[in-house]
C-alpha cells in the first residue's frame, strides 16, 4: 500500500483528479466507519467524511498518506463530538432556566 500511496500522491500533486478519486475510493470506507463510530449517525458521518477528504486534498503533499488520512479523520471526528457536546450542554443549560 505504501508504494501505491506514494505514487498516487505524487500523481495527485501534479493535478491528476483521477488519482485523488482513487485515493478517495481506497480510503472512503475506513474514514466513514471511523466517523460513524464517533457520531452514531449516518448523515453526520457522511458530512464528516466529505469534510475530511477536502482536508486530505488540501494536505495531499504530506506523506505517508495513510497517516494523514487517519489523523484528519480522528481530528475532525473529535472536533465534531466536542461541538455536539457543547451544543447539548448549552441546550440543557438554557432549558433549565425556564
Amino acid at each position: 500500500m505504501k508504494e501505491i500511496d506514494t505514487a498516487l500522491v505524487r500523481t495527485c500533486q501534479r493535478g491528476d483528479i483521477e488519482a485523488f478519486e482513487q485515493i478517495f475510493r481506497v480510503y472512503r470506507n475506513p474514514v466513514f466507519r471511523v466517523a460513524y463510530r464517533f457520531t452514531g449517525n449516518r448523515d453526520d458521518a457522511e458530512d464528516l467524511t466529505q469534510e475530511i477528504f477536502l482536508k486530505v486534498f488540501e494536505n495531499i503533499r504530506f506523506l505517508p498518506l495513510r497517516i494523514v488520512v487517519c489523523d484528519l479523520a480522528l481530528q475532525d471526528c473529535s472536533e465534531h463530538l466536542h461541538e455536539l457536546s457543547t451544543r447539548q450542554k448549552a441546550s440543557r443549560k438554557s432549558g433549565s432556566h425556564r
